[in-house]
């Protein structure tokens, strides 16, 4: 009797050993499947600017479907649109380039911006305005002739003739006149000749106004272009403040 409950104890023994192996191995399994899965699943970013989960191309497991996650919620459309937003609120300001033409123009990707002559006028010196001031009233003090302020500068013309311009280059007034370079001494008015620029092609002879000095040459060759063009002085011509005349202009 003692012998076959002895047997019955060992028999038990032998199946909860066996079942405690079977038990074990299934654990493994089961984890080893789990560590397969994850790997399986890669992430990519495609050119659209998505997240897409894939599964890996090397399983022979059915294909995980794709799940495209737009970024920050975006569609490419609209992440195009943002960029082209972006490009074009990219500029760059500058209060210096010799050309006529009117609107911004682009470096590159850069888009470049000028910056109009009464603002750059304004933000310049007393005495400079005054130059400005002067010259400005000179010109127009003589009959026939009419003004306009432009962003790259005043031009004067007789008719449809331009006869002279007034700039800004950097911080210093610059004026063109239609005048021969040559028929003035260049030791004592100190021009230059422009004519190689298209935009001043009409008005070649290019002085600057720094000083009190320069200022008297200035009004000096406005007589001289006077002349040149025939032009006669306005009797009833009444002076204007120049400068004030920009502020309303800006």
């Amino acid at each position: 009797m003692d012998s076959f409950f002895n047997i019955l104890l060992i028999i038990d023994a032998v199946l909860a050993g066996i079942a405690f192996i079977v038990l074990i191995v299934k654990s493994g399994r089961s984890f080893y499947s789990a560590g397969n899965a994850k790997k399986t699943e890669l992430v990519a970013i495609s050119d659209g600017g998505t997240v897409k989960l894939l599964s890996d191309p090397n399983s022979k497991s059915a294909a995980v479907e794709e799940k495209v996650i737009p970024l920050s919620g975006k569609t490419q459309e609209q992440s195009d649109e943002l960029a082209a937003q972006e490009l074009s609120a990219t500029s760059v300001t500058i209060g210096d380039v010799d050309d006529a033409a009117q609107n911004p123009f682009k470096f590159g990707n850069l888009r470049i911006k000028r910056r109009p002559f009464a603002e750059k006028m304004l933000g310049l010196s007393l005495d400079v305005k005054e130059y400005y001031d002067k010259i400005d009233n000179e010109l127009r003090s003589y009959k026939r002739v009419s003004a306009r302020v432009s962003i790259s500068g005043e031009s004067y013309r007789v008719g449809r003739k331009l006869i002279a311009k007034v700039t800004v280059r950097g911080r210093t007034l610059t004026m063109y006149l239609a005048l021969d370079v040559n028929a003035f001494k260049q030791s004592v008015f100190f021009q230059k000749d422009s004519s190689g620029v298209k935009a001043y092609a009409e008005v070649p002879f290019t002085v600057k106004v720094k000083s009190g000095r320069g200022l008297n040459n200035a009004l000096k060759l406005v007589a001289a272009l006077a002349e040149k063009e025939g032009l006669e002085k306005d009797p009833r011509y009444k002076k204007i403040n120049s400068v004030s005349n920009l502020k309303k202009l800006k």
